[in-house]
């Protein structure tokens, strides 16, 4: 029997740029008892799956599928920081519907809205509904969807603890048009991380720089921010932040 692809979905976050992502699409049991029923293949891709269609010799598509058929799957993370990286309904009974209806011609990315929760997979629960409709798809076309998520973005903040009486720091960022600058800290400030700092280092100068815009979160490291004093590079590559840090980063530069 010969088969040829009828359509495929594929994830897009920008957090993993462009390695494999921490995602997998699972059919739902009316889904794949449809898929099995109609002799349909379920293949695994690099970012999610496509669905292949059994064709006659002729290239005509064998199975009879109704307009208001439906192909439905449920997205589970395979990683417990999933949510720390990507914007989700603020309730969180609900969470992202992704469908291909009332897409306009030649779009891919999925229309989103919400739904209510799903199941559990491995102990994770579902992030997210795909809903495929078989009436808008041209059997001929093969379209590639995409599920699109959204990363969540944060200031940066760089707190440096250095000695006594040290000045004329800068951040400067030589690839990525980032740019930062240098917080004051008044002695009555509401900066908790600042606040600690002082009390647990306090015969030290404490320098804070901000980035002058939110950084999407992203999975590989932006390098050659650099740290400098007095036109000399202290810190080549300035660690960047992680997820569960929020954009804070302490460095001690002693």
């Amino acid at each position: 029997m010969r088969y040829i692809e009828y359509f495929r979905i594929g994830v897009v976050h920008p957090y993993y740029e462009d390695g494999p992502v921490d995602l997998v699409l699972v059919p739902q049991k009316e889904t794949l008892k449809r898929l099995k029923g109609q002799r349909l293949l379920l293949k695994k891709t690099k970012k999610g799956i496509k669905v292949l269609i059994p064709v006659n010799e002729e290239g005509v598509v064998i199975p009879i599928i109704a307009a208001n058929d439906s192909f439905a799957f449920d997205v589970f993370p395979t990683a417990d920081d999933f949510k720390e990286f990507t914007r989700h309904p603020e309730d969180e009974r609900h969470l992202l519907f992704f469908t291909n209806e009332g897409l306009e011609e030649g779009e891919q990315a999925l229309k989103t809205s919400e739904a209510a929760g799903g199941g559990v997979l491995n102990g994770f629960p579902a992030v997210a509904k795909v809903a495929i409709k078989a009436g808008e798809i041209d059997p001929d076309d093969a379209p590639a969807y995409q599920v699109v998520f959204e990363p969540k973005s944060a200031k940066w903040r760089y707190y440096f603890i250095a000695n006594p009486g040290t000045d004329d720091f800068v951040i400067e960022d030589r690839n990525n048009g980032l740019s930062f600058h240098e917080v004051t800290i008044e002695s009555t400030t509401t900066d908790r991380v600042a606040t600690s700092l002082k009390l647990n280092y306090p015969d030290t100068r404490l320098v804070v720089f901000e980035s002058g815009t939110s950084i999407t979160h992203r999975i590989g490291a932006i390098k050659n921010i650099q740290l400098i004093q007095n036109g000399n590079v202290l810190i080549r590559h300035l660690p960047n932040p992680e997820v569960r840090e929020d954009g804070i980063r302490i460095l001690l530069i002693k």
